[in-house]
């Protein structure tokens, strides 16, 4: 049988060593604990950093679905826009096509009013040719005309000239036929 000493030194032993394994237990329960808390306020952070990168997430899809309708209605207004474009760049072109006949026309009659001027300067020409042909003949007939006119201006200053010596002489010879009458 055993002792009463020695099953007090087995329970105190024994009493001991469970004391020392709990102990090795709450101090490795409180390691784990503090692991435990440490993880969870990594967690917690993390699911804070996550909520704040889910609301930017829902504000920048807010954002797109906003841009996306801004887009939605530019592409209806461009599309309108466009076929607003078409329409008008088909009336400009019929407009230049009429324009461009028009121009035609009037080239063609610019044309043909160039060719009947150019012939009735042509024309003009060959009457001024005439005319100066013609005032040169006038000018060498008034310059012949001149010539005789100084001749004849010559003549009659020589016929007055001797006229007058006419009647000089025939006041003289009066004169002198007076004189032998008398004397």
């Amino acid at each position: 049988m055993i002792n009463k000493g020695n099953s007090t030194t087995v329970i105190t032993v024994c009493l001991v060593v469970v004391c020392f394994i709990l102990s090795l237990n709450y101090w490795t329960l409180s390691q784990d604990s503090e692991i435990l808390e440490q993880e969870l306020r990594v967690y917690r952070q993390k699911e804070v950093d996550f909520n704040t990168v889910a609301e930017e997430c829902k504000k920048r899809i807010n954002e797109l679905h906003l841009k996306i309708s801004t887009l939605t209605s530019d592409k209806e207004v461009i599309a309108t826009q466009k076929n607003s474009l078409f329409e008008l760049s088909e009336d400009r072109l019929k407009l230049l096509q009429d324009k461009t006949k028009e121009w035609k026309q009037a080239s063609s009659d610019l044309e043909s009013c160039t060719t009947q001027k150019d012939s009735e300067i042509a024309d003009i020409k060959t009457q001024n040719d005439e005319m100066k042909s013609r005032l040169q003949t006038a000018e060498e007939r008034v310059s012949s005309l001149e010539g005789e006119l100084a001749a004849a201006k010559s003549k009659i200053t020589e016929l007055s000239n001797n006229q007058e010596t006419a009647a000089v002489a025939a006041g003289n010879a009066e004169d002198a036929a007076v004189d032998e009458n008398t004397g």
